[in-house]
């Protein structure tokens, strides 16, 4: 048998996925360049290795990016943990110190009844404190729970609420605030009716500046 002639010895699988790929080196490139210049079937076979290549290529890249995607995502679900915690101790570092600066600042304030007409409690505190009244219940109609009012000297109510009591002692911390001025706390039995059963005379001056 006579050995066929190099343009009809077509080329090998390997050698086209070489040369599609840039890996096919001297000598073997140009002997392969050589015989694509004689054979059409062997030109066929490379436009189709070339196509196969670019579509792994196009793949690869795909994955690729599909995989950093994906490693973002997982990324962005373990971020979200670590920002509420963040935030969580931001929260804490704020409100903490505000709430113990708020409870230091609470001024006690003790009220009882005292004898003569007009008689009221002169105290002083700052327009930021916060005072915690201390009403004495002796001789006052015992009740598990009060309707307190603290109403100004033009009679407009500026805090009621429902306290409960503790022997012949009742507290309660106001949450707001009392400007300069002469108020009136009054103490009532909700049940069943509301019925006015002492009134407690409140001056409240402006307090020195402190330094």
């Amino acid at each position: 048998m006579k050995p066929q002639p190099q343009s009809e010895q077509h080329l090998s699988e390997d050698a086209f996925e070489a040369y599609s790929l840039g890996r096919l080196r001297e000598p073997e490139c140009g002997q392969f360049e050589e015989h694509l210049l004689v054979c059409a079937l062997c030109q066929d076979r490379l436009t189709e290795t070339d196509q196969y290549a670019r579509s792994l290529r196009t793949a690869a890249i795909e994955l690729r990016q599909e995989t950093r995607e994906r490693r973002l995502v997982r990324a962005e679900r373990h971020r979200w943990p670590v920002l509420v915690a963040g935030l969580i101790a931001f929260a804490v570092a704020i409100i903490l110190p505000w709430r113990s600066n708020r409870m230091e600042r609470v001024r006690e304030v003790d009220l009882s009844v005292e004898r003569g007409a007009g008689t009221r409690r002169v105290i002083q505190a700052d327009a930021a404190e916060h005072l915690a009244l201390n009403l004495d219940l002796t001789e006052v109609r015992h009740a598990a729970e009060y309707r307190l009012e603290v109403v100004n000297a033009a009679g407009v109510t500026v805090w009621a609420g429902i306290v409960k009591s503790s022997g012949n002692h009742l507290r309660t911390e106001l949450p707001v605030a009392l400007t300069q001025g002469i108020y009136w706390v009054r103490l009532y039995i909700s049940s069943p009716a509301p019925f006015l059963l002492r009134e407690y005379g409140l001056q409240v001056a402006r307090a020195a500046s402190r330094e």
